[in-house]
């Protein structure tokens, strides 16, 4: 893990411009967990574009604070195509990246962080870290960069704590999924103490 934790910062310090994304009809835990690594990535002094399908994202406009850089695919122009970094959250095929594969492939390096299964279409990636002993990647986000989380100012904190608690919330069904270990309500215990409001 400290390993994973050291090339993944490594890799975001040295990233001119970074790609945020995730699976074809992002859900509580894909596009969360982006929201929160973008912020943190901010807090880092890097910047991200987050860059989703056309599905209505609205549902998570509570967790909105204005401070979020995200587009659709069909918005993005020609010129904005082009990333040294890409960070595929949630799923690590590309079959389930849609339209969004091109952006993915034409990135100098790629991270994938997720808890699935390997799937066919593996994307070949600088950085791979799945692991499907965590119940959703927001998890694994939160493992990885706990200590950065912890220095961020109080306001961006909770934000990155509230879109990490709707990660759990939606991989584990609000707490009654299988997957619903003793590790889950520790991390949920983590953000809680860290000013989330269950």
């Amino acid at each position: 893990m400290q390993n994973i934790r050291k090339e993944l910062v490594e890799l975001i310090a040295k990233a001119e411009n970074i790609l945020l994304t995730t699976h074809i009809s992002p859900d509580g835990d894909g596009y969360c967990s982006a929201l929160a690594l973008q912020r943190i990535i901010s807090f880092l002094g890097k910047s991200s574009l987050l860059v989703t399908d056309d599905d209505d994202l609205s549902r998570y406009n509570y967790l909105q604070d204005g401070k979020s850089r995200e587009k659709r695919f069909s918005e993005l122009k020609e010129e904005e195509q082009n990333f040294s970094l890409a960070i595929v959250l949630d799923c690590n095929s590309y079959d389930r990246l849609g339209e969004r594969c091109v952006l993915v492939e034409k990135a100098e390096k790629i991270i994938v962080l997720d808890h699935h299964e390997a799937e066919n279409g593996l994307i070949k990636a600088e950085l791979s870290y799945i692991e499907p002993s965590f119940a959703c990647v927001g998890e694994i986000i939160f493992s990885l960069l706990e200590t950065a989380i912890n220095k961020m100012p109080v306001s961006d904190r909770l934000f990155v704590c509230n879109c990490l608690y709707t990660t759990i919330l939606n991989d584990t069904n609000n707490f009654v999924n299988a997957n619903t270990d003793t590790d889950v309500f520790i991390f949920a215990s983590k953000l809680v103490n860290l000013g989330v409001k269950p």
